[in-house]
């Protein structure tokens, strides 16, 4: 009984086994197919790049410079993502700290057109080394297909400095940028 089983069980294991091997199968494409795919593939890439539009509007205007920051307003660039309904301005500074040590640069209180834009719209935090100079990017992003406010007139925030080791450090500087 023990040897039928056993003789059973071998049987099964190369049925099994035989049914794992490799077989390598070739398919022959047309050249019509391949051309039909190509052609879906481009109007895929055009209907991507309609579904996502970017405007951008160069300024390198400079705005702050004191004996601790300089700040310059390089450009604001929108994006429009229809696909996702996401719009998004990102308004990019250029940061120079003047001091020696480290410190933090953040947007708050952000207005456009004098109208507050809700602080979980918006985010801009960087750290900058003492002597050396930084991009920061202000994003105001709206994933909910709500409206942002068009960014034409002014921008209005705080610029808030601050040095995690200097706890006594703290600089506010108001900002005001009229835009074209």
């Amino acid at each position: 009984m023990k040897k039928v089983s056993l003789f059973t069980v071998g049987i099964l294991s190369l049925v099994v086994l035989g049914g794992c091997g490799n077989e390598e199968v070739t398919t022959k494409v047309s050249d019509a197919s391949v051309e039909s795919i190509e052609q879906v593939t481009s109007s895929q890439v055009s209907n991507d790049e309609e579904e996502e539009k970017n405007d951008k509007v160069e300024y390198n205007q400079n705005i702050i410079d004191d004996e601790y920051i300089k700040v310059s307003l390089m450009d604001i660039t929108h994006h429009i993502n229809k696909m996702y309904d996401e719009e998004k301005y990102v308004v990019s500074f250029d940061i120079i700290n003047k001091r020696e040590h480290k410190i933090v640069v953040q947007a708050r209180e952000v207005s456009i057109n004098d109208r507050m834009v809700d602080e979980s719209l918006q985010t801009m935090s960087t750290e900058i080394s003492g002597g050396k100079s930084a991009t920061a990017k202000l994003e105001i992003e709206d994933y909910s297909g709500g409206d942002l406010p068009e960014l034409i007139g002014n921008l209005e925030m705080i610029l808030h400095t601050f040095d995690w080791d200097e706890f006594d450090y703290e600089y506010d500087i108001p900002v005001r940028i009229s835009l074209k």
